[in-house]
């Protein structure tokens, strides 16, 4: 499920009401439970390098983050001058939560749109459920399999996940880094039989 809108109300908000947007959708996304997601084959970040991550420059680095504008902590609420510094830049920030065997994905732009001391902010969401987002990979061949073939097809997938995982930590390692070893993978099995 995809669905497209402005980040407030009004179409045209100041930066401090955009701000304001943000810090009211972080709140209630906490506030439900919805926590970070890292797909099985991203570098886990550690949370306290969320605001270096967020304003990584791919260009004039040679290790280009994958994870490059998504958050690694949602639960930590960019500062006002944080938020400003970063759309100065980039113009883009987005998170992976979980919720259950909900996949939540959102992506906050800033368009080039804008009035005097008005800008324009649109936001993303992308909402899985853990099971559309395992039979999509599958083959029709494989979607027709008992639950131990779907098993075998799941743990491999996690093995081959892990595989790119830890080479990408290891790049970011290089590039000053932290990784957190502590982030385990949601058990999403039992939600996809």
């Amino acid at each position: 499920l995809d669905i497209n809108g402005g980040l407030n109300k009004a179409e045209f908000v100041t930066s401090e009401q955009a701000y304001q947007g943000y810090v009211s959708l972080m709140q209630e996304l906490n506030s439900k439970g919805w926590q970070r997601y890292y797909n099985p084959w991203d570098a886990r970040y550690l949370k306290e390098d969320n605001f270096k991550i967020l304003s990584w420059d791919n260009s004039k680095s040679p290790v280009s983050l994958l994870a490059h504008g998504i958050m690694s902590d949602t639960t930590q609420i960019l500062t006002f001058k944080e938020w400003q510094a970063l759309f100065a830049n980039q113009k883009s920030i987005a998170a992976n939560l979980y919720l259950r065997d909900l996949i939540l994905y959102f992506e906050i732009n800033q368009t080039p749109d804008s009035k005097p001391n008005h800008e324009q902010y649109t936001i993303r969401y992308q909402i899985d459920s853990a099971k559309y987002k395992f039979y999509t990979g599958l083959n029709a061949e494989q979607r027709k399999m008992n639950e131990q073939g779907l098993r075998k097809i799941y743990d491999e997938d996690a093995q081959s996940s892990l595989g790119s995982r830890l080479i990408e930590e290891k790049e970011i390692k290089q590039a000053g880094f932290h990784i957190d070893e502590n982030y385990k993978d949601p058990d999403m099995w039992q939600y996809i039989v």
